[in-house]
């Protein structure tokens, strides 16, 4: 008799142990093998600038940058590069980003605050693409994640740029 008492509460301390334990194992998520192939046909249809892939691969094979790199020059130097012979120099910044495919690419960073060889008017100013990615949601379905189609703006160069000035008239804003 006194065991039909404890089977009922052994069966609910069991079936909460079984529930606690089962919470604590995580659902472990991979990549889907076909990432590449859907990332190629979403960049045809959305990119008509911006190599993804060639930009990746620059990232990879840059070399390594000297912190000298990273300021701002006293004079536009002679080199072969775009990004160290322009007025608004820049260097490229490898970004790793684990919730996008392609996860690596690259990004310019402005060397100078102003353009070299010009007056205070000027201002060195960020250029930005939109760039194709799938987006990893938090979604996990049959083990692996969910990626959606979406655009990011990455910054492609520095340019050169006048500095805007505001003037309001009667209420209406003036740009000159």
């Amino acid at each position: 008799m006194l065991y039909k008492v404890f089977i009922p509460y052994l069966n609910c301390i069991f079936s909460a142990i079984m529930f606690v334990s089962s919470a604590s194992f995580r659902r472990q998520c991979r990549k889907p093998v076909n990432l590449e192939a859907r990332h190629k046909i979403h960049s045809r249809l959305h990119n008509k600038f911006i190599f993804t892939a060639n930009i990746a691969s620059l990232a990879t094979t840059q070399l390594p940058l000297l912190n000298l790199d990273k300021f701002c020059p006293k004079s536009i130097a002679y080199t072969r590069a775009p990004r160290g012979r322009s007025t608004c120099p820049w260097y490229l910044k490898v970004i790793y980003d684990k919730n996008v495919y392609p996860p690596l690419r690259t990004e310019a960073v402005c060397r100078c605050k102003h353009c070299l060889g010009t007056d205070n008017n000027y201002r060195c100013v960020t250029v930005y693409a939109e760039m194709p990615v799938l987006h990893r949601t938090g979604e996990c379905i049959k083990g692996f994640y969910v990626y959606k189609p979406s655009k990011i703006n990455v910054a492609t160069a520095c340019v050169c740029a006048r500095i805007i000035d505001h003037v309001i008239i009667n209420n209406i804003d003036y740009e000159s």
